[in-house]
């Protein structure tokens, strides 16, 4: 089962809510209320119309189709729009280059926030950097601390996070600062609470963004996916799926639980649909997982073969992902190669995918990985030592309590290494 990662929190940030956070300083009230209410498939086209219509002969032009396609590859998964992005980016960004001084911190803000999606959040902090010393409007500030957060959250820094948490809730007090604070509550094992906050960050929606309301019961999902609580998680993934229908992130996680409560053919055919839309590599292994589960009593060679046909078309895809974007998903697919053993992908390489995820995202979650990795490769020992590391922060989502539970330790066992 995948965990709520800080990846995915920011995902929720200026996921759907794409149109809001690229233009928060420049959209009014009015046109932010139309884009309140597009379906997946008018935002889709709509972003569509709007790449065609880029001349891309201003620095404006361009940040708007780097800021486009990060857009688009959020609505699609698509990994090679964010190449295009980061090219265009980099572009405007070159040290000898003359970048439109009317622009001030934006490009940099845009890259920062691209580096810390596909985990590279040093060279997101230096953009943050840059991006202060380039000066700019309020709104501009608060979106560099809105990153900075998310930043040293993912290092599983509670105590700056916390500092900057409060900066953002003594400027604004919207849904974007109240679901970064039940974001931080989550992270520390305090579950309750945050669901609470979450509840609080809905009288919060001003008029024009209603559906964030589909971000809030994805985000409540979220928690009870983590905690277990199937039919919690089940209700708010149908809510949010209702609010903003088509949308293959809440699709797949609504497959996910659906899985969980042995709904195994609705599961496979949501699967089916996330498929299509994406070809990410991620759900033919959690199709191959269903029908694995599905068909599991059953020692059909027929079924063998289609469970292994899936196996090996994700791993194709995987393979041309890795040569892609190799630190956006290789969290993902670690999760997946532990399940499904395959010759291309030996457990030293495994391992070592392991070990590059956890040097990117120095946290909790790729702690985890690491520890389930060399648990699953008989290596006992080093497996605890890393999940030792984890009890020595705060770092206490759902999954530290339950792995704790399952791989029958303690903090007195930590104590002793």
């Amino acid at each position: 089962m995948k965990f709520v990662s800080a990846r995915v929190w920011f995902f929720l940030m200026c996921g759907l809510l794409a149109n809001a956070c690229s233009h928060h300083s420049q959209n009014s009230g009015v046109e932010k209320k139309s884009l309140s209410f597009l379906s997946h498939e008018q935002e889709l086209a709509s972003i569509e119309s709007r790449l065609q219509n880029e001349k891309r002969n201003t620095d404006l032009s361009r940040l708007r189709s780097a800021k486009l396609f990060v857009a688009r590859s959020k609505l699609t998964k698509s990994l090679g729009d964010l190449v295009r992005a980061k090219n265009i980016l980099d572009d405007l960004l070159l040290p000898k280059r003359s970048l439109d001084s009317t622009l001030n911190q934006r490009p940099y803000v845009v890259r920062a926030q691209l580096f810390y999606h596909i985990h590279q959040f040093q060279k997101s902090k230096e953009d943050l950097l840059a991006a202060r010393a380039q000066g700019g409007p309020p709104d501009g500030e608060h979106a560099i601390l809105l990153l900075e957060f998310d930043n040293a959250l993912n290092r599983d820094d509670f105590v700056e996070a916390e500092e900057i948490l409060h900066d953002l809730l003594s400027t604004k007090q919207g849904f974007e600062e109240y679901s970064r604070k039940a974001q931080w509550e989550f992270r520390k094992g305090q579950t309750e609470k945050s669901l609470k906050t979450l509840a609080e960050s809905r009288s919060h929606v001003t008029v024009g963004e209603e559906r964030i309301y589909a971000w809030h019961y994805y985000m409540q999902g979220l928690m009870h996916l983590e905690n277990e609580e199937w039919m919690e998680a089940l209700k708010n993934f149908e809510k949010a799926n209702q609010d903003y229908p088509g949308y293959w992130l809440f699709e797949e996680h609504l497959a996910e639980t659906l899985s969980q409560l042995g709904r195994l053919e609705e599961a496979e055919e949501i699967y089916k649909g996330v498929i299509l839309k994406t070809q990410a590599s991620e759900f033919y292994f959690a199709m191959a997982a269903t029908l694995n589960k599905k068909y599991s009593a059953k020692n059909d060679p027929a079924v063998l073969q289609s469970v292994q046909s899936f196996v090996n078309l994700g791993i194709e895809k995987l393979e041309e992902e890795l040569k892609i974007l190799p630190e956006a998903v290789s969290a993902h697919a670690m999760e997946a190669l532990l399940d499904f053993a395959h010759p291309r992908f030996p457990a030293e390489r495994v391992l070592a995918m392991a070990k590059q995820n956890l040097k990117m995202r120095p946290n909790g979650e790729s702690k985890i990985l690491y520890s389930k990795v060399l648990r699953h490769q008989g290596k006992t020992e080093e497996s605890k030592k890393i999940f030792c590391e984890i009890l020595r922060t705060s770092y206490r989502a759902p999954q530290v309590l339950l792995l704790l539970k399952k791989w029958q330790l303690s903090s007195q066992d930590c104590a002793k290494k």
